[in-house]
């Protein structure tokens, strides 16, 4: 099966296939669908059951700053659609998909703008953290952000290796200014990626990274008791979902996987314990997107 899709994806055809059939079955378990509707249809179902939803429009690289700028348009109208409808969700964005390819200053101009429409309808931006090229580029433009007093959710993956003094600089920076920030802490392993963006090298060891993923852990629990904004735990490793569930960590997990054991555990500590919240990160956007079809690649590797 992934054989088939990656030669799908690789060569771009569309036509009536086993292959295509099984990236459509994909599509179906892992997105809300191909629209915004789609996505704030999915976020209700999920409020109505108790869950938040993070959404998320895929897609990655944006190749002009036109592009950038009408994926700039389509999340702040998200965040006024949340916000219109009253719904407990947020949106995930990756500032490639801002601009970042293009240059710095654009990302920062375009996410600005979703952080003022966010603090103005009473949302929060998640952003991503992607390949090892953009990490430094992505935190430099964070810290610019606590600075001008915004607030927002940064994932942080506890693979990579500069992890920690990272998560340290960003938390210094912003009880120096008006700005908050909180994590989204994330226990896969960051790669250094190729000019395809396909994963090549490990940063870190796996006993690094667990290391790493407690003392992160560690230091947004300090945060949130000097005010800082709650942080969630992004993991399927059921030790230490129950972990995080102990100290009140919002879990999030993908759509796709609430029949995993992940979600049975993560949604047993919901009911246990009555405080722990417990989300949905869920795409949306068409099959024709190359950044739908490598998303979905990602979910089967």
């Amino acid at each position: 099966m992934v054989e088939g899709i990656v030669f799908l994806i690789e060569h771009g055809s569309l036509e009536e296939n086993t292959q295509v059939q099984q990236l459509r079955q994909l599509h179906k378990q892992y997105t809300a669908g191909v629209s915004t509707q789609d996505a704030l249809q999915y976020a209700l179902d999920l409020n109505k059951k108790g869950y938040r939803a993070v959404l998320s429009c895929l897609g990655e690289r944006t190749e002009s700053p036109t592009a950038a700028k009408k994926k700039t348009s389509l999340y702040r109208d998200l965040l006024q659609a949340i916000s219109d409808r009253q719904l407990d969700a947020s949106i995930s964005v990756k500032l490639s998909d801002l601009g970042l390819r293009q240059s710095i200053s654009l990302a920062k101009k375009n996410l600005e703008d979703l952080l003022t429409r966010a603090q103005e309808t009473d949302r929060i931006v998640e952003i991503d953290m992607e390949y090892r090229s953009l990490v430094q580029p992505t935190i430099d433009i964070a810290l610019q952000m606590l600075r001008q007093g915004f607030q927002f959710r940064l994932a942080i993956q506890s693979g990579l290796r500069t992890a920690i003094p990272l998560a340290s600089q960003l938390l210094h920076t912003a009880r120096r200014s008006n700005g908050n920030i909180g994590f989204r802490i994330v226990t896969g392993s960051c790669y250094s990626c190729n000019q395809d963006g396909y994963s090549t090298t490990l940063e870190t060891s796996e006993a690094q990274t667990i290391a790493q993923f407690y003392l992160l852990l560690d230091l947004a629990l300090w945060w949130r008791r000097k005010g800082g904004l709650w942080s969630a735990v992004g993991s399927r490793n059921l030790d230490r979902i129950v972990y995080a569930s102990q100290y009140d960590f919002e879990i999030q997990l993908l759509k796709g996987e609430e029949q995993t054991k992940a979600f049975f555990v993560a949604d047993d500590e919901l009911q246990k314990e009555g405080c722990v919240r417990l989300a949905f990160y869920v795409g949306f956007g068409s099959l024709d997107d190359e950044g739908v079809k490598a998303y979905l690649l990602r979910r089967i590797q």
